[in-house]
């Protein structure tokens, strides 16, 4: 995707923060269904931080009318193979800062935006590259990289999919590499890491690709080779098609105007929507390449139109909303699943008073074959369970009109044992407290009608002891001195229950419980670290069973004192020394340092949690240097402090 240029200076910011912070593994021809996803879709990108003349605006704010909000971007460290991400990245001297606070508020509430988002029906993908973002997947190593820091990202985000947005280096021809296969390693790795994503997360998760047009349809009027873009995506989207939600190619930015394109009965000529209409049928029926074979169509289903939102969006290739709403309109009525249009961005549209979305859904509304179902249903518990534990259903309402409202009927053997009535709630909690199989039947509801959908079954059995609940009073983060309340019920067992709570500060136990009748335990710390609590039941014949609470960070700020400097002048490559002294914090620190010249990162050296804080460094260039050092404890909260050096 491409940015103005005038954000170059970000860049450098980009580097300076993600690479310093931490990122917390087939399915046959046609089988994706993309559940939960309506038929015609409308594609967003949100800029995660970066100004670029359009609007900053938290996550939670976009319009409600985007199907699929693609965060952009992931980007790499310096091996270009770990994958880094962290919200809000911060232009230099701009300013702006949309999530104001600590690196750990920031996430805090960044996950709250993607949850909410997401509990209004629409879906957050990760995009990685963009313009500047580069990925290689040259070695197994390379992509076992990749794959452990990618998905620890989107495990801790909670992203619905994955927007594989790559340019340059990162997806071009290598030897081999044709419309039916991918021979070269990185085209083969790129596609091992959508079946691997597919085969972690579910067949719902989103796969999406946002090629500029020249590595796809060019390659129908330009010849292509090794280390060409032209045609690039071919052989990665032909061993994908299997797992790819949607191909939306950039129809803009591109350095052409489409006025050399006449293949078969598909004419384009320039930015406008007969092109759209025409470059999307070529992805549908295929196309004979110069010199890379034929590219079999892809579904409608996986196919959409990517174009800019309006002026300023792109450099090139803007035209009207019309145009767009032209193009969509003919295709959704000749292919009914044709699947939508992607733009950049959702903070240009917001610019200009969200005119494309809500002009694109109106469009959708009227010609497109969207209606009403249940989008999915997911369950706390599955398979065998003990009966008193307690199991909540989750719903999603997919294409609703107006305000949507959900109702839970739960079944036991079949027969219906509890009826629900319509609610705001997307959730139902039961205690199953007796033996049977259940399973609960969901109706959505909104201004046009009803849909159902039966949950997947689960089998309660009776007589095993099991803990039922085992709450905290606090969580997060909490000061010193706080009591810490510890609840707890159970039900099962032979005769009395006795319960006994051991208090633990990471893995020291602090407290040995005594077994008695109380059902909750109370606790005041008086040192940093992380608590938990681990709950021992047991019944009179002596069975027992354990469970333990998520932890409570008790803290006290962890703060950046100075950076110690050897000297603050030096000679040329002479070795200067330089610590991070620091305060408070939880855990062991880890540090990354930074030797700055002219804005630009002239040497950086990295210390993991428990080795010597100290580095040096070099200069063979005379000149005034800035060393920027960060810590991080093990709570994640990082700190930053600086000094000088001159070189003569």
């Amino acid at each position: 995707m491409k940015r103005m240029r005038k954000i170059v200076s970000l860049l450098l910011v980009l580097a300076l923060c993600a690479a310093f912070a931490a990122a917390p593994a087939g399915l046959q021809a046609g089988a994706r269904t993309s559940a939960g996803l309506p038929t015609n879709i409308i594609i967003g990108y949100w800029h995660n931080g970066f100004n670029n003349g359009s609007t900053n605006t938290k996550l939670r704010n976009v319009n409600v009318n985007w199907d699929i909000v693609n965060v952009s971007f992931m980007m790499t460290a310096g091996d270009r193979c770990t994958a880094l991400f962290e919200p809000d990245y911060q232009d230099v001297g701009t300013g702006y800062n949309v999530y104001p606070g600590t690196l750990e508020q920031r996430i805090a509430e960044f996950k709250s935006d993607v949850a909410i988002v997401q509990a209004r029906g629409q879906h957050v993908n990760i995009s990685i590259g963009g313009a500047t973002g580069v990925l290689l997947l040259t070695s197994d190593a390379a992509y076992n990289t990749f794959w452990q820091t990618s998905t620890a990202i989107i495990d801790e985000y909670g992203f619905d999919g994955i927007d594989i947005d790559l340019e340059g280096a990162s997806i071009t021809l290598g030897a081999g590499d044709n419309t039916t296969h991918a021979v070269s390693t990185q085209q083969k790795n790129l596609a091992k890491l959508c079946h691997a994503y597919v085969d972690r997360y579910g067949s719902d998760f989103i796969i999406t690709m946002a090629p500029e047009h020249n590595y796809v349809q060019q390659a129908a009027i330009a010849a292509s080779g090794a280390g060409s873009i032209t045609g690039a995506y071919l052989p990665l989207v032909n061993e994908v098609r299997d797992v790819l939600t949607c191909l939306h190619p950039q129809y803009y930015n591109n350095g052409i105007g489409y006025d050399s394109y006449y293949v078969g009965d598909l004419a384009c000529s320039g930015f406008n929507a007969n092109s759209y209409i025409n470059l999307s049928k070529m992805l549908i029926r295929g196309f004979d390449t110069v010199s890379l074979g034929h590219f079999d169509g892809l579904r409608p289903d996986q196919v959409a139109i990517g174009v800019p939102a309006g002026p300023g969006a792109a450099g090139s290739g803007v035209a009207s909303i019309s145009q767009y709403q032209q193009a969509l309109q003919s295709l959704m009525q000749e292919y009914p699943t044709f699947r939508g249009i992607m733009t950049w961005s959702t903070n240009w549209d917001e610019k200009q008073g969200n005119a494309f979305v809500n002009g694109i859904r109106q469009t959708i509304n009227q010609y497109g074959h969207n209606s009403l179902t249940v989008g999915s249903i997911t369950s706390s518990a599955s398979g065998q369970i003990d009966a008193g534990q307690s199991v909540t259903w989750t719903a999603s309402a997919s294409n609703a009109t107006g305000a949507v409202q959900y109702k839970f009927d739960l079944y036991k053997n079949t027969i219906l044992a509890q009826a629900g009535s319509f609610g705001s709630s997307a959730s139902f909690t039961k205690i199953i407290d007796s033996a049977g199989e259940f399973y609960v039947k969901v109706t959505v509801k909104d201004s046009t009608g009803e849909a159902t959908k039966n949950s997947a079954a689960i089998t309660a059995v009776v007589g095993v002891l099991n803990i039922t609940q085992l709450s905290s009073s606090q969580s997060g983060l909490v000061s010193k001195g706080t009591p810490i309340v510890y609840s707890a019920s159970a039900v099962g067992g032979l005769g009395t229950l006795s319960y006994a709570f051991d208090v633990y500060n990471g893995t020291q136990k602090v407290v040995t419980g005594s077994f008695g009748s109380s059902t909750s335990y109370t606790y005041t710390p008086t040192a940093v670290g992380y608590y938990s609590a681990e709950l021992r039941v047991k019944d009179t014949l002596g069975t027992e069973k354990v469970l333990k609470t998520a932890r409570v960070l008790v803290t006290a700020p962890l703060s950046a004192v100075r950076v110690n400097a050897g000297k603050s002048t030096a000679a040329i490559n002479e070795q200067v020394s330089f610590t991070l002294e620091t305060a408070e914090g939880v855990g062991g620190n880890s540090y990354q340092y930074y030797l700055i010249k002219g804005g630009k990162i002239y040497d950086s050296k990295s210390v993991a949690a428990g080795a010597s804080n100290s580095v040096s460094f070099k200069a063979a260039e005379a000149g005034s240097y800035q060393v920027r050092a960060y810590a991080k404890d093990g709570d994640n909260t990082q700190v930053l402090a600086y000094t000088t050096l001159t070189v003569a």
